[in-house]
């Protein structure tokens, strides 16, 4: 499945919006040119190259993986916890 470029517009507003950034924020700071392109990807009105992505998601704490998790629909608060209860019993394993 290839996402559209409204949906990862779509998860990069939902994370910015997180963070409590404006777009021209997060888009100087991944230096974006012009800092609008960041408000155009998020709307689907334009795409993102994949160096501009990156940069982007860097600049929001997150990455590749977590974009991808975002569109595919999985709740990360519940991966999270899996993830670290899985942790949790391995070293309960290596300390055992």
């Amino acid at each position: 499945m290839r996402a559209t470029d409204a949906e990862i517009g779509q998860v990069l507003r939902a994370l910015r919006m997180k963070t409590g950034r404006t777009a021209v924020e997060v888009a100087l700071e991944a230096g974006l040119t012009p800092p609008v392109l960041l408000l155009k990807a998020e709307t689907g009105q334009a795409a993102l190259t994949g160096a501009e992505l990156g940069a982007v998601l860097d600049t929001l704490g997150a990455n590749f993986q977590i974009l991808h998790l975002r569109l595919s629909g999985s709740d990360l608060d519940q991966a999270a916890l899996t993830l670290l209860g899985t942790v949790a019993k391995l070293m309960e394993e290596v300390a055992g």
